[in-house]
């Protein structure tokens, strides 16, 4: 409220009867309580012309005016207001970064850009917003960037891009299949736990790498397989009649792990198989198939 004596100017004014202008000039108030309700009917306008004034508030600021602005900001939704939202998720007052996060999503796409460079913020925490965000977003352009992440010194990080680019679904599988022969295991693996987590859709892929030439790669899709479970399951009894044995026994040992019922019939003619690798991995699988059916 103004001060005592003062006249608040908008207080008791009807808010569509106060021109743009002048709430744009009240921005600019010695009183910060009436500086926040101008951010706030300003917001409530929607008139692209406050984006300006509004990101200068933003920058400077007592805390409830920032927050207020940085809301208005989403509600008015000038693409324009993306950068200095994604600028504000480094704001010291929580209140001023959730407000700044909520309307980067209300942005949607013209957020991407500015918060792909956000996810190479020196904050730890700015970085999870930025993944979190560009997964909710669900733009394919933040893909390889999130792939990047997976590589973050920070663990939260990690978490949280591997949880967007599962939002992120199929777009997401050719590149990550890609990196299932990177040299850091650590990346293999969340790589694998990614692409399994997606699923179904990631099969024909995950198949393809199952039988890959490199090792890692076929151990990381072993993994990966492991994860999708049951939806992969014929697949990889097709893969117990396979002429390479390596793929034979790594069938038979992610059939085992997955412990469908189905797969005994295919594992217990696999353990009749001429290699003895082969033969172990399906005895195996068979007792773990069994154990998974009938628990203790």
């Amino acid at each position: 409220m103004a001060g005592p004596g003062e006249e608040n100017p908008i207080q008791g004014v009807a808010e569509e009867r106060i021109s743009i202008e002048t709430l744009i000039s009240l921005l600019n108030h010695k009183d910060k309580k009436i500086r926040k309700q101008a951010a706030m009917v300003l917001g409530e306008r929607g008139d692209m012309k406050a984006t300006e004034p509004l990101v200068r508030s933003m920058a400077f600021d007592s805390w409830e005016v920032r927050m207020t602005a940085a809301t208005s900001l989403g509600k008015i939704g000038d693409p324009e207001a993306a950068e200095p939202l994604a600028e504000a998720l480094g704001d010291p007052d929580v209140g001023v970064r959730q407000a700044a996060e909520g309307s980067l999503l209300r942005l949607g796409v013209p957020s991407v850009v500015p918060l792909l460079k956000t996810l190479r913020h020196s904050s730890a925490s700015v970085r999870v917003t930025a993944a979190k965000l560009l997964g909710r977003i669900g733009d394919q352009r933040a893909v390889e960037p999130l792939i990047g992440s997976l590589r973050d010194a920070s663990a939260d990080v990690r978490l949280v891009a591997g949880e967007s680019l599962v939002k992120l679904g199929p777009p997401a599988i050719g590149p990550l299949i890609s990196i299932l022969r990177d040299d850091d295991p650590d990346v293999r693996k969340r790589a694998a736990e990614i692409v399994g987590t997606i699923g179904a859709p990631a099969l024909e892929d995950l198949m393809g790498a199952f039988r890959d030439g490199n090792w890692n790669v076929r151990m990381a899709s072993a993994l990966a397989l492991e994860r999708v479970g049951t939806p992969a399951i014929d697949d990889l009894i097709a893969a117990l009649n396979d002429s390479d044995r390596d793929i034979k026994t790594r069938a038979a040992v992610v059939l085992g792990k997955i412990g469908d019922q189905r797969s005994l019939g295919p594992l217990t003619r696999a353990s009749l198989d001429d290699d003895p690798d082969v033969q172990d991995a399906a005895f195996r699988a068979i007792a773990m198939v069994k154990a998974k059916g009938n628990p203790s």
